[in-house]
């Protein structure tokens, strides 16, 4: 708790810190020209303490959601003492009634990441269910209720824009090649770095396997690599399938 609280102070701080008052053109007479400002700029600062208190929501729920996951309060889920849950919001369905939608992962025993059913949670109620041709089965009862969450879409991959260059890549990309040589035993082989991608609270670099002709360059395999970690992960063949496997762990990059 004394942890959001930071993180709320934190963001009032940096919101009031945004603001440019000058920037704020007003159109009326002098005289109500400063009262206008005032009111424009507590709208703005309105709306930008509920998306970050939305945001903040959405780590507390997150966290619960795994919490119970891991504790194995829901049945339909089984995890052992070592397994991690992810969980991520994705977005709110309307139908039948409010219900926030998350993909849920295990983290298991070998490393490997792997998708389990998504699970809805119902504003009102906090009641959790699973989805099975388009029935909405109960899990659990009067779980999580009562938070907002923003009404959105949101992707379990992100990529982060411009972050496809700069020394930290390359000192990946260095180490990935001597993983590549030296743990699996690949050779006369080309990588490229591909920038970082977000997953959860969770920092990948992005490496290719390539083979390159001519006319255009052959991707051969995509690798993860968690930038705190240094686990690294190779994923599926068949990706673009609905596949149970996210990502293979393979081994830890050593500086």
């Amino acid at each position: 708790m004394k942890r959001v609280t930071q993180k709320i102070i934190l963001i009032v701080i940096m919101m009031f810190q945004c603001i440019d008052i000058q920037n704020v053109k007003v159109y009326a007479k002098p005289q109500d020209q400063e009262r206008n400002c005032e009111k424009n700029q507590w709208v703005f600062i309105s709306q930008e303490i509920v998306e970050a208190m939305q945001n903040i929501n959405v780590e507390i729920f997150t966290r619960k959601l795994e919490e119970l996951l891991q504790s194995n309060f829901l049945e339909e889920f089984q995890f052992q003492e070592t397994e991690n849950a992810i969980c991520i919001y994705l977005s709110t369905e309307h139908d039948p009634f409010d219900l926030y939608v998350f993909a849920v992962y295990k983290e298991e025993v070998n490393g490997n990441i792997v998708r389990e059913k998504s699970v809805y949670v119902s504003r009102e109620s906090g009641n959790i269910y699973k989805k099975e041709e388009k029935e909405m089965i109960l899990l659990g009862t009067d779980v999580i209720k009562g938070i907002g969450l923003p009404d959105e879409s949101r992707q379990v991959w992100n990529y982060e824009e411009g972050s496809i260059s700069g020394a930290k890549g390359e000192e990946i990309l260095d180490m990935a090649a001597v993983f590549l040589r030296e743990k699996e035993g690949i050779t006369g082989f080309k990588i490229m770095y591909y920038g970082i991608y977000t997953f959860s609270d969770r920092r990948y670099h992005n490496v290719y396997l390539v083979e390159e002709s001519d006319t255009n360059i052959h991707i051969l395999q995509r690798y993860y690599i968690d930038d705190q970690s240094l686990k690294m992960y190779k994923e599926p063949e068949d990706w673009y399938a609905d596949t149970e496997i996210l990502l293979y762990y393979i081994g830890n990059l050593e500086k």
